[in-house]
């Protein structure tokens, strides 16, 4: 955990602020199912409701550039903490979100982590310092190269699979990305131009629409 064994940091309305700390069982002869949960955080002005507060671990694989034969171990991603299990003496990073919602009153909001699963369970104090003003909105491009949803989902998931993809990236903080379908080629018609179908194209700049996305797309 944090050397002060505490959680807290500063964040405006309206912003998504991170915490992280590691954990590694020393007792445990057989991996357990670790449950995580974040309380309410409270304040004289109001409530921050745990649904505002999002729990996950960094996931690790290896890697490895495209200059080099040698793979090294790093972090690849966040994921969900609902079903990963603790095997003794291995150390797992978490990751909290906290997104303070946009007309939280200023003032210390306070809570804490619950950590169970293993012999003893533990509890780690969360705060968040709402202050009193709003981030401007960046007038630069800010974003990932390469965006997409993975072609191996069932076709039920991938209709709201890319709605939740874009709106996780602009909920922290992109405002633009790279990627999306290609235009559809044809051949040409009885005077030759090209048979262009854009219907994908219109779709997909529609759901990046409703993610809050209205910059440039590459």
């Amino acid at each position: 955990g944090p050397a002060d064994g505490k959680l807290q940091r500063a964040a405006a309305r309206g912003q998504r602020i991170s915490f992280t700390f590691a954990a590694r069982p020393l007792n445990e002869t057989a991996p357990k199912a670790l449950k995580i949960a974040a309380s309410d955080l409270k304040s004289e002005n109001g409530v921050i409701a745990s649904s505002n507060i999002d729990l996950r671990y960094v996931q690790h694989a290896t890697r490895r550039s495209f200059n080099t034969v040698a793979y090294s171990i790093a972090p690849e991603s966040l994921r969900p903490v609902e079903g990963l299990k603790m095997a003794r003496d291995a150390t797992r990073q978490f990751w909290i979100t906290v997104h303070v919602p946009a007309d939280a009153k200023p003032g210390l909001y306070s809570g804490e982590v619950s950590i169970s699963g293993g012999a003893v369970p533990l509890k780690m104090p969360l705060s968040v310092e709402v202050l009193d003003w709003e981030l401007d909105e960046p007038d630069f491009l800010i974003g990932y190269f390469g965006t997409h949803v993975p072609a191996e989902l069932p076709e039920a998931r991938k209709k709201t699979a890319l709605k939740e993809l874009l709106t996780l990236l602009r909920e922290n903080g992109m405002n633009t990305f790279s990627g999306g379908p290609a235009v559809k080629f044809s051949g040409l018609d009885a005077n030759g131009k090209p048979l262009l179908d854009f219907a994908e194209c219109d779709e997909f700049f529609r759901i990046a629409r409703e993610a809050g996305f209205n910059k440039t797309v590459v």
